[in-house]
């Protein structure tokens, strides 16, 4: 069958394709289907095998907004109007004129706009253009979004592709992706590949379709392939993008895989790094609280001593005998000792400072205990210096736990309370199971 679109309504259309220059087309419709020929639809064609209705598709991300399209159209009352149907209503020219009314037909045309045009011949044939451009100016175009690229699909489990980027991995069924007709170099940004409210944002992993340089986003040009041969003179589908099986099934694109192909938009974006937590500070080393030009006196004193108690060692004399023969040196250098590092303190305090200081071991095991209970962050380095911030950590330690006196001075009183606090982190041993009792047997 002969069939021909009314004129009036191909010059609507040229009209509407003009100032929606990349308008989705996908609801548009002229002649009727069969299910349309069962009915006294305008989609079929008349007497005249003129069909007398169409549809144009809704495209918002376009700017093309069916329902203003076909109020601005009705507003124009324009003599060559039947009736308008769009998201559930029906504005006719004659049945309550230009008034919307409930649609009761089975499509509530909220995909597209429909319109019927008078019976007339003079009317719809009639070529004026139609009165409501102004009505529904032009959109601005979005700036680096490249509108109605056709694309294809490629990688996956049909069509065994390599990347060209990268280690050149196969391309897989659920990698997603896209492939551009121009090389990208390092670091590639990424795509947003849009289809009507879908959107999915993909690297870039391959070169193509058809060219390989033919950066038409950078030029400000459509993509070389629609001209319908390639640079190399192969006869071309006209895509400018290719998708892989992934990209194509997160758009919703249906079909077999392998053999898809769709009409997308696309832009670059720029993804932001991933937000890493920042790893924790490195213990941190004791500052050194010892002015030693303080301690040179001291030193000088231990030399002298030093040779004393090794040749009364040598010598046989007990460790008592020497304790009670040098312990007044000892004393002083001790409470020297204790004095640089805590001069608010009584000198038998700074002797007793003194002393722990001369004993390393003591002095790692207060900063272990402190570390396990987690009482300053940074933990200490358990180096046996007991500086500034192992004074710190144990004057902390007293004022929490109320020991008396809280002078950062880790005596007996608060080993002892640092001790308890330790044990309580370690959960006391399970109760032994109990065992069975003896089996009695009793005679028969």
């Amino acid at each position: 069958m002969t069939w021909r679109l009314a004129k009036s309504l191909g010059v609507l259309r040229d009209q509407i394709n003009v100032q929606w220059p990349v308008r989705a087309k996908g609801n548009d419709g002229t002649i009727g289907d069969e299910r349309h020929a069962a009915t006294s639809s305008d989609h079929n064609p008349n007497s005249a095998d003129v069909v007398t209705a169409m549809d144009i598709t809704k495209d918002l991300a376009h700017g093309l907004d069916s329902r203003k399209v076909a109020q601005a159209i009705l507003d124009s009352r324009d003599p060559r109007i039947k009736y308008v149907i769009s998201d559930g209503q029906i504005c006719s020219a004659t049945v309550s004129p230009w008034v919307w009314r409930k649609y009761t037909g089975a499509d509530p045309h909220d995909h597209h706009f429909h319109i019927s045009v008078s019976a007339d011949p003079v009317l719809y044939d009639d070529t004026r253009p139609w009165q409501f451009l102004k009505a529904v100016p032009a959109p601005q175009p979005r700036p680096g979004l490249f509108s109605n690229i056709i694309a294809t699909e490629f990688g996956g489990s049909t069509d065994e592709e390599f990347s060209a980027y990268d280690d050149e991995h196969l391309i897989t069924d659920v990698e997603l992706g896209v492939s551009l007709p121009a090389r990208f170099l390092s670091p590639r940004r990424s795509v947003r590949v849009i289809k009507g409210n879908r959107s999915v944002i993909c690297p870039i992993i391959d070169v193509g379709p058809w060219n390989i340089n033919d950066p038409y986003w950078a030029n400000g040009t459509r993509p070389q392939s629609e001209t319908g041969v390639d640079m190399t003179g192969r006869k071309t589908n006209r895509a400018g993008i290719d998708l892989t099986p992934a990209t194509m099934d997160a758009l919703g694109i249906p079909g077999p895989r392998g053999t898809r192909s769709t009409v997308v938009d696309w832009e670059f974006v720029e993804v932001q790094p991933p937000v890493v937590a920042p790893l924790p500070p490195p213990p941190t080393k004791e500052p050194a609280t010892m002015n030693l030009f303080n301690f040179l006196p001291l030193l000088m004193r231990i030399l002298q001593i030093l040779p004393q108690i090794q040749d009364a060692m040598r010598s046989g004399q007990s460790i008592f005998v020497l304790l009670q023969k040098f312990a007044p040196d000892l004393i002083s250098i001790l409470t020297g000792i204790g004095g640089q590092l805590f001069p608010e303190l009584p000198a038998p305090s700074q002797t007793q400072i003194g002393g722990l200081m001369m004993d390393p071991v003591k002095v790692r095991g207060i900063q272990n205990k402190i570390n396990q209970l987690k009482l300053v962050t940074p933990p200490l380095i358990e180096d046996g210096i007991y500086g500034a911030m192992t004074k710190d950590a144990v004057l902390k330690f007293q004022q929490a736990h109320n020991v008396v006196p809280a002078d950062g001075w880790a005596g007996d009183q608060t080993t002892g309370a640092l001790q308890v606090e330790v044990a309580k982190l370690t959960p006391p041993p399970a109760a032994p199971a109990p065992t069975a009792g003896p089996v009695l047997s009793l005679g028969v």
